[in-house]
């Protein structure tokens, strides 16, 4: 169906008026002539603009779907879409996480899709993300239907992970293969804040809260260690396994392949870790074979290949373009709020038009309220990607989820991505279900709080101050002083007092008893399967299972699957009102880039002295 070409409709011209009198005076004739610039001036911009919005497509337009689907994996893949770029057609922009899974699921039941080729560049992608990826390919082998993953650089562990999800796995032979085991590094900043005469005085509730450890210790505490052992035994032993399942192998060979790692891309294929060494030329001009036996020809890699363009190959946005036109066709739909981000206070904006990459409590009440004016929406499904921050905004997005509950009356439940932790996991708690990838990180049920104290750094300046007060504790909060002991007490009950909300909230939300919840509290942090044992989330898996549940608590079977944030056009955001982010270049003339941003999120997170329920550092397993 072509998209109807845009008509240019001109107003009728008014009746030539007679010439005006020549006047004299210079200044008279000077302003007609800047009214008259001005006015062209004006009327131009005001073409060029509706010139773009007259040029934008007014339906989104229906790409032909060809046999063979390309998914290529060579940027960051989000939750929720980038914003688009002047000229973008939102319906272009690229596919998120989430929406490449579904398109793979849609293609196991499209009897025009015969198989889908994968090409991945390196992209960094979470556990959570990768497993959503493997899931919908495992529905995709599971129907019968074959895929490939490709790279013309190599694997990391992640990507491989990925890969061994498809029937072959081939790199090239340039390649490197860095799949080496995972590991987690946690930098400590205690030393270098002391150089600078800067003490980390903060108060946390929990053993295993450990977010703050960098800035107080040179090494993890024993509380601290045992978590983040725990939490990658469990990751490892997910990675080990899904692997050899993949790859036809024993968990013990595939330990014996990381355990003996190397880089050169024949070792890979003599092992049995890649199934080919070829180019990305090669394999599109053999794709056909590939994907319809189990042996590839060792001769395809031989091969000299002319580059060439197939007509039978579609990238994955033409099917994510169709499935979203026909769950806006459909009569009932399952609303999907994209919460992503470290969680912050305010109405949000910021970054590049609106998207600062922060999760607000401002901005999730937006969405909600945008899913709402939708008045075919059936069920909510709140998808969190977010390690936490800000205590005070999560309580209020945990109020958001429960009005909706009381006020509209419609199922919520909960889809985790790579990260549901600490205020990740706070906004979780009242859901109807909760649905998480067996590698989730999420629990981490735990606050802390507190102050960089800079009066060190102040002395070795030469600055001094004093303070007039009227108050024992006016300096309770002041970045130039310790706690007292006083205020210590005084900061640590308000702090006990949030933990205790926290997780009375969870034991509410969950049916447990407050001790139940306390034993696997503490601020530790679990995978998504450990929490399943623990009574935490109720089920493993993707969005895909998330939304068959709330299809299934609302009572609807024929569903469409309605995102939000909704994709916009450039104008549309730049309609939007922005908000900068905190100012704190001067202290990175003193503070190295990691440690800075890592003070600049405290600062944001516990800015008028609130708790804060937050990940432990930047927890990242790679």
């Amino acid at each position: 169906m072509e998209t109807p070409s845009s008509q240019v409709v001109t107003p009728p011209q008014p009746p030539p008026q007679p010439p005006p009198k020549k006047k004299r005076g210079g200044a008279g004739a000077w302003l007609v002539v800047l009214l008259v610039v001005g006015g062209i001036g004006i009327l131009g911009c005001a073409g060029v603009f509706f010139a773009l919005m007259s040029a934008a497509p007014t339906k989104p337009q229906v790409a032909k779907v060809e046999p063979y689907m390309m998914i290529k994996l060579d940027a960051p893949v989000s939750e929720k879409p980038k914003p688009p770029g002047l000229f973008d057609d939102p319906n272009q922009i690229a596919p998120t996480v989430t929406e490449l899974a579904m398109a793979i699921e849609n293609a196991a039941t499209d009897d025009g899709v015969e198989g889908v080729w994968l090409s991945g560049r390196g992209t960094p992608l979470g556990w959570g993300a990768a497993q959503e990826l493997r899931g919908a390919l495992g529905t995709l082998r599971a129907s019968g239907k074959r895929c490939v993953m490709s790279t013309p650089q190599g694997f990391d562990n992640v990507s491989y992970y990925l890969a061994t999800a498809c029937d072959h796995v081939i790199t090239a032979p340039t390649g490197v293969m860095m799949v080496t085991g995972l590991s987690i590094q946690v930098s400590y900043f205690a030393d270098a804040l002391g150089k600078l005469g800067i003490e980390a005085d903060y108060e946390h509730v929990g053993d295993f809260k450990s977010a703050v450890e960098p800035f107080e210790r040179t090494g993890p505490s024993e509380a601290a260690a045992q978590a983040y052992e725990t939490l990658l035994d469990g990751l490892n032993q997910q990675f080990i396994a899904d692997i050899a399942e993949g790859r036809g192998r024993t968990p013990a060979e595939v330990q014996a392949w990381i355990d003996g790692a190397q880089l050169v891309p024949q070792v890979a294929l003599d092992r049995g870790m890649v199934d080919a060494l070829m180019f990305e030329d090669q394999i599109r001009a053999h794709l056909d074979d590939i994907l319809a036996t189990d042996e590839l020809d060792p001769a395809w890699s031989e091969e000299h290949v002319v580059p060439e363009r197939r007509d039978d190959m579609a990238d994955v946005s033409a099917w994510v373009g169709r499935q979203r036109r026909d769950a806006l066709a459909k009569k009932h739909h399952i609303g999907v709020i994209v919460a992503e981000g470290q969680i912050v206070d305010g109405a949000g904006g910021g970054g590049g038009f609106g998207d600062d990459g922060m999760l607000t409590d401002g901005r999730f009440s937006k969405y909600v309220r945008e899913a709402m004016r939708n008045d075919r929406i059936e069920a909510l499904v709140i998808r969190v990607d977010s390690p936490g921050g800000s205590g005070n905004a999560s309580a209020k997005m945990l109020e958001v989820i429960k009005a909706i509950k009381a006020d509209e009356d419609i199922p919520v439940v909960v889809s985790m991505a790579n990260y549901a932790a600490s205020g990740g996991y706070y906004i979780s708690a009242h859901a109807d279900a909760i649905v998480a990838q067996p590698g989730t990180l999420t629990g981490s049920i735990g606050v802390f709080g507190g102050k960089l104290n800079i009066g060190g750094t102040m002395d070795k300046l030469g600055i001094s101050q004093h303070r007039f007060s009227r108050g024992e504790l006016t300096d309770l909060l002041s970045a130039t002083s310790g706690f007292s002991d006083e205020g210590r007490m005084v900061f640590r009950a308000f702090l006990q007092d949030f933990y205790d909300r926290f997780v009375g909230e969870v034991a509410t939300g969950r049916d447990m008893d407050f001790d139940a919840v306390e034993a696997v509290a503490q601020g530790r942090v679990w995978t998504g399967a450990q929490a399943l044992e623990r009574g935490l989330v109720d089920e493993l898996g993707g969005l895909d299972v998330a939304v068959g549940k709330a299809a299934e608590l609302a009572g609807i079977e024929d569903y469409g699957v309605v995102t939000y944030p909704a994709r916009k056009t450039f104008f549309e955001m730049l309609n939007e009102e922005l908000y900068g982010p905190p100012d704190l270049s001067a202290r990175s003339l003193l503070l190295g880039e990691d440690l800075m941003e890592q003070v600049e999120l405290l600062e944001v997170l516990l800015e008028q002295g609130g708790a804060a329920a937050w990940l432990p550092g930047d927890v990242r397993v790679q």
